[in-house]
């Protein structure tokens, strides 16, 4: 599919959104709309697939709370050819604002590529309300990719009650959610029920929103509650939660540590030979993704004894 088409159906698409009322943020663009639309679908629909074109957009960053942070940092002035676009389509704009448009509307299918094959859709107005309940969408597949080293297996017939256009998606979803136990079940046996001691459990940060009167920032070694008003520039808003207020602290000075402190320290691995110590279990403050480990006599030698290894400061 060309750019050019694909601009028509992600255009063609927003026309019956907005006029359906599904996107009231954008019916009548400013550029300030345009910013708290970027910020809303960030915090409820963020998306792996999206993340090039985020990249492309605001800079390659680690998660979805540094993506969030950025877009709250940046100026509405960012939006201005986008704004221009959708209020005088006689105006001529990037591909780039097209791509931008499409993730902001929830247009599917994306990203785009150039080997995109998608029938043209029968363009009428979107269903909505008690409609929506009773209409099923047969989405069209994209062309799958071959994976490596399948050239000489045989084809996997759909399971038994599965059958029609969606067989396929069904089949490859059933797959993967396979391959995902079995991954699970592997870590969980082999290495994770021995390093994260119940830590696996706990839920990741949830990001503060507007209606929050009050939040919490990391600072470097701790994190500081503040009314959501005066966060900070730069810094990600979090929902107050008084145990990390209390106890997640960063230690500063790791190598102080004696080995008998092991016990109530955790770590992130930072890269091959420096690690980050915390006093208490959960997710890392600043990659909000990655669960922390507890520090086993087995790390503490490799990494804190003797000063063998660089220990991160920073």
């Amino acid at each position: 599919m060309s750019e050019e088409e694909y601009r028509d159906l992600v255009l063609a698409d927003f026309d019956r959104k907005v006029k359906a009322g599904l996107l009231p943020e954008l019916t009548a663009s400013t550029r300030s709309s345009i910013k708290a639309q970027c910020i809303s679908v960030c915090m409820e629909r963020y998306h792996r697939k999206d993340e090039p074109l985020l990249s492309a957009l605001f800079g390659r960053r680690e998660n979805q709370a540094a993506y969030l942070a950025v877009i709250r940092n940046i100026s509405a002035e960012d939006f201005r050819t986008l704004n221009n676009f959708l209020n005088d389509r006689e105006i001529q704009t990037s591909f780039r604002n097209i791509r931008l448009l499409a993730w902001l509307a929830d247009f599917e299918p994306r990203p785009y590529h150039y080997e995109l094959e998608l029938p043209l859709p029968i363009l009428g107005d979107p269903v909505t309300g008690d409609e929506a309940a009773d209409t099923v969408i047969d989405t069209p597949l994209l062309p799958r990719e071959p994976i490596i080293g399948e050239k000489n297996k045989a084809v996997v017939d759909p399971p038994e009650g599965i059958t029609g256009r969606g067989a396929r998606k069904k089949v490859l979803w059933l797959v993967l959610l396979l391959m995902v136990l079995g991954a699970g079940g592997y870590y969980w046996f082999g290495q994770g029920a021995a390093t994260t001691d119940g830590a696996e459990l706990l839920k990741p940060r949830v990001l503060a929103t507007g209606g929050d009167s009050k939040c919490m920032y990391w600072d470097g070694d701790h994190f500081n509650a503040v009314a959501y008003q005066l966060l900070p520039a730069g810094k990600v808003a979090y929902r107050l939660d008084s145990a990390d207020l209390r106890q997640f602290k960063r230690v500063m000075k790791p190598k102080a540590l004696l080995i008998s402190d092991t016990s109530h320290i955790w770590y992130f691995k930072v890269s091959r030979d420096s690690i980050e110590c915390f006093t208490a279990a959960g997710f890392h403050p600043v990659l909000a993704d990655r669960l922390l480990k507890r520090l086993t006599g087995y790390m503490y030698k490799k990494y804190l004894n003797k000063g063998q290894q660089k220990v991160a400061s920073q």
